[in-house]
């Protein structure tokens, strides 16, 4: 398994027409830690990018009530989803001259896991209403007194692009190199190198411990 999704994607018939997908790929792999900054543990996909996005088309037609116009979203428009995932390391030799305790492993991955679970919240905050208003018909019954006047009221409803415009400010805000994901992680104590050394009678030039850690056994 490399990841979730939520319940009801893609499968459950209530959402056959509309996507509601947030995907948490999970790690996908593993590279060598190098440092950060890039250089080891990341993410996969690019803050603030949005996997899958067809915008809604509407077509407007008379009634149902009188001297009125409806608009509907044209079926297998309105679509979105979005997918994070990342990939992680391991603990021990890197294969590059340095070595990374379990614990500073397991913190780095772990921040990763936080990048996607802030993602995860600015889709819900963002995007989830828009998907949720894409399905209720409702906000297109006897929306304006002619074919125009209706599609440009249920377009206005459903809020697509400024949605968009707004999830894709937050996650970079949150999720960008130093953003607010990066600055809490690091104050609440992040890994630290504390040079070259041996661990277990093996030389390294780099050592990788958690800002508590004590130095590894030489």
């Amino acid at each position: 398994m490399v990841g979730t999704a939520a319940f009801g994607e893609p499968d459950d018939p209530r959402y056959a027409r509309y996507p509601h997908a947030f995907v948490d790929g999970g790690r996908t792999g593993t590279v060598p830690w190098a440092g950060g900054g890039g250089a080891g543990a990341r993410g996969n996909e690019g803050v603030g990018s949005i996997q899958t996005q067809v915008p809604p088309t509407f077509t407007a037609s008379a009634g149902p009530g009188a001297g009125l116009f409806s608009s509907t979203i044209t079926a297998g428009t309105g679509r979105l989803s979005v997918t994070r995932s990342w990939l992680g390391v391991v603990s021990g030799a890197q294969g590059n001259g340095r070595w990374v305790s379990a614990a500073a492993a397991a913190l780095i991955n772990a921040h990763e896991t936080h990048h996607v679970a802030s993602t995860r919240g600015l889709y819900t905050t963002h995007l989830t209403p828009v998907e949720t208003r894409i399905a209720n018909p409702a906000l297109g019954r006897d929306a304006g007194g002619t074919a125009v006047a209706a599609i440009a009221a249920h377009r206005a409803a459903i809020g697509w692009q400024p949605a968009i415009t707004a999830f894709q400010a937050a996650d970079s805000a949150a999720n960008a190199p130093n953003g607010t994901v990066d600055t809490a992680d690091l104050a609440a104590g992040w890994v630290k190198n504390i040079g070259a050394g041996t661990v277990n009678g093996v030389a390294f030039t780099h050592r990788t411990v958690t800002s508590t850690e004590a130095a590894p056994p030489p």
